[in-house]
């Protein structure tokens, strides 16, 4: 439930939270993370903060162009946590956002579809399952921070709608339900 994950992390009811988990490297393309962020906070005159969750080798990076645009308030690196805070932020937050260049299946979103975060992503492969656009969340196209930060603002606004689908969605990610299809495909090999 996001009002008790909220009490828990003594979040204010009333900030967004967005969040990205995983290795701050180059495959994750976190640069791109920050500088949408940056683009809209810069359009947006709202609460909010961007809570990046993990660590790795462009973290300092990071934190250069954090502090160089004046938004240490609003974003927080975490670095690595345990499983239960994970997903106390997961259940926190408004909205997941993933600039990655590619991935096969990023686990991290099936974990926040579950939560029922909607999700703005990059278009690459191995999102399309969870995320269809302007339904669960949004695919953008272009490599772009005002492109993503564009929709970072509609999945804020069709938040419940987009949440409530996503949910929807998930319920085919849920580990009983890929355990008993990874059954019945071992079964088809016999």
């Amino acid at each position: 439930d996001s009002k008790i994950a909220r009490q828990q992390l003594k979040l204010a009811e009333d900030e967004i939270i967005l969040v990205n988990t995983g290795r701050i490297g180059l495959q994750k393309d976190p640069i791109l993370l920050v500088q949408s962020f940056i683009s809209f906070m810069n359009k947006n005159d709202l609460n909010a903060r961007l809570v990046i969750i993990g660590d790795g080798e462009l973290r300092n990076e990071i934190e250069t162009i954090v502090k160089n645009a004046n938004m240490n308030s609003s974003v927080m690196i975490t670095g690595k946590l345990d499983r239960t805070t994970i997903n106390l932020w997961l259940n926190a937050a408004d909205l997941y956002v993933y600039t990655s260049h590619a991935n096969g299946f990023p686990i991290s979103l099936a974990e926040s579809a579950i939560c029922g975060v909607p999700i703005v992503t990059t278009d690459v492969t191995g999102v399309h399952d969870l995320v269809v656009n302007d339904y669960s969340g949004c695919l953008v196209k272009n490599r772009n921070p005002d492109d993503i930060a564009f929709a970072i603002e509609k999945a804020l606004n069709n938040k419940n709608k987009y949440s409530k689908n996503i949910l929807g969605i998930s319920k085919d990610f849920h580990p009983g339900t890929i355990l008993e299809r990874l059954k019945g495909a071992l079964n088809l090999l016999n």
